[in-house]
């Protein structure tokens, strides 16, 4: 926010009065799962460009046959994918696990665990897929603090990732 003042004092007032629930995923009730798409209609535009000009049935067959290809396509690279995740989640997850080889964890019961980073501490709570930095319950995935407790307890991470991040068709 102080980066967002020193930019225009107007700003803070304004974002308080709409809400954080409207610019903030902290605060948000829907889950985005940290991918931003654009419209299906802004897709189809950009790809039927050549097809404006044409009639209607042959613009609808053009749909159609890019729908179709587009359908193959996506199933056969998911597919061909060994990894149960998305490339994008997989990523991530293994961005998240580089960060968690730094922490060390301090069971308080079988579910209940705190993770500590220097002069920093998080609560991560397995049984109900819950952290105190709320990426874990946000994201639907295991975030930086809840791998190292998987890995001390020798669970599989990607139990904890939504089926939202899998590539299954």
């Amino acid at each position: 926010m102080k980066e967002l003042d020193s930019l225009d004092k107007r700003i803070r007032p304004y974002l308080q009065k709409i809400g954080y629930n409207k610019w903030s995923r902290f605060y948000s009730k829907n889950k985005r799962y940290s991918v931003m798409t654009s419209n299906i209609v802004e897709s189809l535009n950009s790809a039927t460009v050549a097809a404006r000009e044409v009639p209607i049935t042959t613009i609808l067959e053009c749909l159609r046959g890019l729908l179709q290809d587009w359908t193959y396509t996506d199933r056969k690279l998911a597919q061909k994918t060994m990894t149960r995740l998305t490339p994008v989640a997989e990523q991530a997850l293994t961005n998240k696990f580089v960060y968690s080889l730094r922490l060390t964890v301090k069971p308080a019961n079988e579910y209940l665990f705190e993770v500590f980073k220097e002069d920093k501490s998080w609560v991560v709570n397995l049984k109900e897929q819950i952290c105190t930095c709320n990426r874990f319950q946000n994201d639907e995935m295991s975030c930086a603090h809840a791998l190292p407790v998987m890995k001390e307890m020798n669970i599989d991470p990607y139990n904890y990732c939504s089926l939202y991040y899998t590539t299954k068709v």
